[in-house]
């Protein structure tokens, strides 16, 4: 199967079998809710006209930065920002019309993007990824209850169970040596007769209610964390991004654009990113479907009503970028008013959205 605008450039392939088998040791008995992107983008059988681009576009890579690139996407903790990185280069390429570098050294920093006119070879943008992940600290509490759920379902009796309340003063999720005793408990109190739907019994914080009846073994509705973002984690974002690599952009003479990307789970999408630049309070707070579990309250600081966040005069534009399956990448974009620098003239894409 071809790929649109793809090149026949020989490199390394990013899942080779080596890196699939040892990716599928590792997350491929997690539950599908718990289990990191990486894992469907290395071994998702649906995911190979994706795999096949991805081998493509890092077979484009300067030499010295592809072994870089290559760990990143191999790695559960660097895989999606790798990922977003090298989509909006080939985005910049395709879609615009740029010849695009990754990872240029510019003055002692190394900016994700620099961008040219493809006639001239003059500097025509500088680029800087953003990512949104899930956060490390839900990775790891939903591993945690995916523990227990294993537990769980080595009791030989035949109901579903929730966990339905959680005290807010004991820690979560349980650790190993509490799944062992919260089993030892749900297997004594089962013992003494199949339970009803609406049977419940309190362990370790946690009350249990039978919700269903099942074929034999017992089983836990997953427990996930939720997964929240807001106003600040967008605008602090971009300033970070513009206070590292305004004075670049400025050297070059040349627009700076932030990009931003975000994981499905994570909650962050365009409609929001278009909230946050208009002055909107706003928070997504993203559970998954068939799922049950603790809502993490965060604080928040209120500001005036539609008052838009005011940055640095040398951000041109913010972007937010859909990787989708990468070839198929999309971005949105939002021109900064009173930018010194405005965005150069691209050529025309149905996957640029200039707001």
């Amino acid at each position: 199967m071809s790929l649109p605008g793809a090149a026949d450039v020989p490199g390394p392939v990013v899942f080779d079998e080596g890196v699939r088998t040892s990716i599928q040791r590792r997350y491929g008995r997690l539950n599908e809710h718990v289990r990191p992107a990486l894992h469907a983008a290395a071994v998702d059988p649906a995911r190979s006209l994706f795999r096949a681009w991805l081998d493509n576009e890092v077979g484009r890579l300067e030499e010295a930065v592809r072994p870089g690139v290559l760990s990143r996407l191999r790695s559960e903790d660097g895989h999606f920002a790798a990922l977003a990185e090298v989509a909006s280069l080939a985005l910049l390429r395709d879609a615009a019309g740029f010849t695009v570098a990754l990872d240029p050294p510019i003055d002692g920093l190394t900016p994700d993007l620099l961008a040219r006119h493809a006639a001239s070879g003059e500097p025509a943008l500088l680029a800087e990824v953003w990512s949104r992940a899930v956060p490390a600290d839900a990775v790891k509490a939903e591993r945690g209850w995916e523990t227990l759920s294993r537990a769980v379902a080595k009791i030989e009796m035949p109901v579903r169970l929730m966990a339905i309340e959680l005290d807010p003063e004991r820690s979560r999720p349980p650790q190993k040596f509490e799944c062992d005793r919260i089993v030892d408990h749900l297997r004594r109190r089962l013992a003494q007769g199949v339970p009803t739907v609406g049977w419940t019994t309190k362990t370790h914080g946690i009350t249990f209610g039978v919700v269903e009846r099942t074929a034999r073994k017992a089983s836990l509705v997953q427990v996930t964390e939720s997964r929240s973002v807001d106003r600040s984690h967008v605008v602090e974002a971009i300033e970070e991004k513009v206070t590292r690599y305004r004075r670049a952009a400025e050297r070059l003479d040349v627009p700076l654009l932030v990009i931003l990307a975000a994981e499905p789970r994570s909650g962050l999408n365009a409609p929001f990113v278009e909230d946050v630049l208009a002055g909107k309070h706003v928070m997504a707070i993203n559970f998954d479907a068939r799922t049950v579990g603790p809502m993490t309250p965060r604080r928040q600081t209120l500001l005036r009503a539609h008052t838009p966040p005011a940055f640095d005069s040398s951000l041109s534009a913010v972007g937010f970028l859909d990787v989708r399956d990468g070839h198929d990448a999309e971005i949105t974009v939002w021109p900064i008013a009173d930018a010194l620098r405005k965005l150069p003239p691209h050529k025309p894409s149905a996957r640029i959205h200039l707001k």
